[in-house]
């Protein structure tokens, strides 16, 4: 059999599809865990958790190092209350798909007041000091960091994530803001929102009627705390200083049987200039912009998949959106 140009441009494709499957399907694993910041000494361990403020060893990350020929984003993660700073095989597929790299660092396990949120706090400005000095070692770019986390991580890290530097190139949180940290008007988390705050996902679990009002019961738990309203009132402050394009929202991850990091590849793309996957199910308020710097880098099994996208669609389809 003699293969047109056409049919060995689509052998060429299906190769590197397989390729691609096999390279995502590849478990992921952190490439180190329990590494100290800070005054931590070791051994470190769980054993020795859960984390309260005079405890030293809390001061530890975990690290999966993307491969890459280049140093790679950092997303600097922060776990929710009674949480670890350990991710599963799939949450940490979701950042090697991106060409990101993770550094998810422990301080306080559960935070109870504020002299607990004063110890996170200071103990990320370590962390940030500690991604710059293991930089080489990790291939990590100290310069493009995506700030993240959950519940109480979002609200640890919300200070740093607008502090204006401009390291931080977006954020990607999780139930971000719970409704304890908005009591008595507090009005903090608003404030720290200036005409410098980065690109932002926020992402929830829970689920508001459209448009989002702050009367909002959630589903499916009426009572959660992570109602996506308080999310609604950053892409509000967004609004009001011109920068709506620099803001997403959207809930109802839990309803429509996503996971938490599903929507950060889609994120990572808009910030890093990289290839896209969208997803069908994902209700959003808000929107995001891409851009393309130069030396974006991608990991190995998206730059294959980019690549037979590409092929197939200049084979048959033409400018065709593909959705996964």
């Amino acid at each position: 059999l003699k293969l047109t140009p056409v049919m060995s441009s689509f052998t060429a494709y299906m190769s590197l599809l397989a390729a691609a499957t096999v390279a995502v399907a590849q478990p992921i694993t952190w490439t180190e865990t329990f590494l100290p910041y800070g005054s931590a000494t070791l051994p470190l361990g769980l054993e020795y958790g859960p984390y309260l403020r005079d405890n030293p060893k809390r001061q530890h990350v975990h690290v999966l190092s993307t491969t890459s020929d280049k140093p790679t984003p950092v997303y600097v993660y922060a776990h929710g209350n009674g949480g670890t700073a350990n991710m599963n095989a799939q949450e940490l597929s979701k950042f090697a798909i991106a060409g990101t790299s993770v550094v998810s660092w422990e301080s306080v396990t559960t935070v109870q007041g504020a002299e607990d949120q004063l110890a996170c706090r200071s103990d990320l400005d370590l962390v940030r000091a500690w991604i710059e000095t293991h930089a080489a070692t990790y291939n990590l770019d100290p310069n493009r960091i995506i700030m993240g986390g959950r519940s109480r991580g979002s609200g640890i890290s919300w200070g740093m994530a607008h502090s204006g530097k401009p390291e931080i190139i977006g954020l990607y949180m999780y139930n971000a803001l719970p409704d304890p940290g908005w009591a008595n008007g507090n009005t903090m988390h608003l404030t720290a929102v200036t005409a410098e705050s980065p690109p932002a996902y926020l992402a929830y679990g829970p689920e508001c009627p459209k448009p989002i009002m702050q009367d909002c019961v959630p589903s499916p738990k009426p009572t959660d705390i992570h109602n996506p309203r308080n999310g609604q009132k950053i892409v509000d402050r967004y609004k009001e200083l011109g920068m709506e394009n620099l803001i997403t929202l959207t809930d109802g991850l839990e309803n429509n049987n996503m996971g938490v990091y599903d929507l950060f590849p889609d994120f990572a793309a808009s910030l890093l200039g990289t290839t896209t996957v969208t997803h069908k199910s994902s209700p959003s308020s808000g929107t995001t912009t891409s851009s393309n710097p130069s030396g974006a880098t991608t990991s190995l099994a998206s730059r294959i998949l980019a690549s037979t996208f590409t092929v197939l669609g200049a084979i048959a389809f033409g400018n065709v959106a593909f959705f996964c």
